[in-house]
């Protein structure tokens, strides 16, 4: 791993803050939650069935949870992970970002209406590969060995988005012929007609 792939590895997966950081950046969302649990507790809806209560309030605890966490941040890449094998005539790396589609389907977020849109990527992608800064689309074959991590930045008229891609590069495994000592097991007749001559 490069020192660049580590340094973006430890920025966003070992931070000592990372759940302070969670509870700040979503912290409205975890008032509504628990607004919601207390006003379903208040009227007492589901009176007396008490696992009902726990399974729906889990399921919707989730729910809203994750649609919070994916609205702040709805940007992804499909496929966020590539294995690439160099020497094994691999089709062509595509990868291509999209906008979440629970946040789409539920109307908080229009595509149509980002404005100005540009991408920027760090750092820069392995050898191979072509980043186009208006679509955002990753495409091509990378020549470079190794674990590849960037950060992508979608730019628009009023704030951004972020997230990272992979890129995995590696050759295939190969035999060595001529390998040295006893072999493992071997045929009765191949050993009794060795040993007579």
């Amino acid at each position: 791993m490069k020192v660049r792939d580590l340094q973006l590895y430890l920025r966003y997966s070992l931070s000592k803050d990372i759940l302070l950081s969670f509870v700040r950046s979503n912290f409205l969302g975890l008032i509504s939650i628990f607004v919601i649990v207390n006003v379903i507790d208040y009227y007492d809806y589901f009176e007396e069935d008490e696992m009902l209560y726990l399974v729906l309030t889990g399921i919707i605890l989730l729910f809203s949870l994750v649609v919070f966490v994916k609205y702040r941040n709805p940007l992804s890449y499909y496929p966020r992970y590539v294995l690439f094998v160099k020497d094994r005539n691999d089709a062509l790396v595509k990868m291509e970002p999209k906008i979440d589609p629970l946040i789409t389907a539920l109307g908080l977020i229009k595509p149509k209406d980002f404005v100005n849109v540009r991408y920027v990527v760090y750092p820069e992608l392995d050898l191979g590969l072509d980043f186009d800064p208006n679509t955002g689309v990753i495409s091509g074959y990378p020549l470079e060995l190794g674990n590849h991590t960037s950060e992508v930045k979608m730019k628009f008229l009023g704030g951004e988005y972020s997230t990272t891609v992979r890129v995995e590069v590696i050759e295939t495994p190969v035999l060595k012929r001529g390998v040295k000592g006893k072999p493992i097991c071997s045929p009765k007749g191949n050993s009794s007609s060795a040993s007579s001559s």
